[in-house]
C-alpha cells in the first residue's frame, strides 16, 4: 500500500512541476521528502 502511495505522490509532484518525467524514475529523490509549502 505504501508503494502506491508513494507512486501517488510521486505523480503528483511530477505533475505539479511540469516536468514531465516519469514518476517510477525519480532523479531526486530529496525532492520528495521535501514537499514544496
Amino acid at each position: 500500500m505504501e508503494a502506491g502511495l508513494l507512486r501517488a505522490l510521486l505523480a503528483l509532484l511530477a505533475l505539479a512541476s511540469g516536468a514531465g518525467e516519469p514518476p517510477t524514475e525519480v532523479p531526486k529523490p530529496t525532492n520528495v521528502t521535501v514537499e514544496k509549502s
